[in-house]
């Protein structure tokens, strides 16, 4: 029998020995973690995918599809539980809205013309004068009914607000995960 089992007892477990080597149950962060010679470890790491959406030199403008990603069998079952973005040059007046669309593939036609569902339910925002979404007032939300993904589905990005003063460039980075415990 290869399988893990776990106790109350396993959650949140200790690893400080240097001969210490096991598996537990990260409740606070849901995670599987491991221990190896006292270090800890996720046993299931996150995945980045990091996507040029908008040319460097290129104004960010308003429309779906301004990138599409197909999704590899190394995601297969993953869910997306992190998102950030960055332009080369800050727009102003006005935040740049970004969404992320996921697509059933299809077998002619527009990739995207079947069922679409949005992934986050609270847009990506990039605040005017600013170059990321690491400080953005209003931080993008994960729809987490509509977070996993499977081999062969396509993720679309998509601009539905840019600054008065338009952003150059667009990078856009996608984490995703294991579904949770």
């Amino acid at each position: 029998n290869l399988g893990l089992f776990f106790s109350e007892s396993d959650t949140n477990g200790a690893c400080s020995a240097a001969t210490q080597h096991g598996f537990f149950a990260d409740t606070s962060e849901s995670k599987l973690k491991g221990c190896d010679d006292g270090t800890v470890r996720d046993v299931f790491p996150n995945k980045v995918v990091q996507v040029v959406a908008v040319d460097f030199t290129t104004d960010t403008s308003v429309g779906d599809g301004k990138f599409y990603f197909l999704v590899p069998a190394e995601l297969n079952g993953m869910n997306l539980v992190g998102v950030q973005a960055q332009v080369v040059t800050a727009g102003t007046t006005n935040p740049t809205n970004v969404d992320l669309a996921r697509c059933a593939a299809t077998a002619t036609g527009n990739a995207c013309s079947g069922v679409v569902v949005d992934m986050l339910s609270t847009n990506i925002t990039i605040d005017s004068g600013e170059n990321s979404t690491t400080t953005a007032a209003t931080p993008a939300v994960i729809d987490t009914a509509n977070d996993d993904v499977a081999t062969g589905q396509i993720i679309r990005i998509d601009i539905d607000a840019v600054s008065t003063t338009a952003a150059k460039g667009l990078i856009v980075n996608m984490q995703f995960q294991v579904h949770r415990l």
